[in-house]
């Protein structure tokens, strides 16, 4: 039931994480953004509204517990190559550990996952968390947001 509830919080996020990175990326045409989700349908309503905003968007690579190993890297090289791949879309668990992203300026927790090692390692994989601001969504009270 814990499983549900969080994974109901996490999708509750969506409107407000992807008006989060539109501003961002409309703002900031330079910047390259993570964006790392923990349940799997709150990454498909994250990218099915990304998508449907392609324009400002850009390209979006994604990397989750389904992408299969050999396909990883192809869509690392693109997101660190291509400038118009602005949004990798990350599962916390399939992705934050053994891929090099250093060409994100941004991370953008949309939920967090309950294990914070996890946390952990996505922000201090390949040093990103000394030079990469980390963002985590809040409520309207400014009392961070969590699944």
């Amino acid at each position: 039931m814990l499983t549900e509830v969080c994974g109901l919080t996490g999708e509750a996020k969506v409107n407000g994480v992807v008006q989060h990175v539109l501003t961002t990326l409309e703002a900031s045409p330079e910047v390259k953004l993570l964006l790392f989700g923990h349940h799997q349908a709150v990454l498909d309503a994250l990218e099915a509204a990304l998508l449907e905003k392609a324009k400002v968007v850009g390209g979006l690579v994604r990397i989750d517990g389904r992408t299969p190993t050999e396909h990883r890297q192809p869509l690392v090289d693109r997101f660190q190559s291509e400038s118009s791949v602005r949004v990798a879309l990350l599962s916390i668990n399939a992705a934050g550990v053994g891929l090099t992203l250093t060409a994100a300026s941004l991370v953008i927790f949309a939920e967090l996952s309950w294990n914070v090692a996890f946390l952990l390692q996505v922000t201090g994989c390949h040093g990103r968390s000394a030079r990469v601001p980390t963002c985590v969504p809040r409520s309207a009270s400014g009392v961070p947001v969590t699944s």
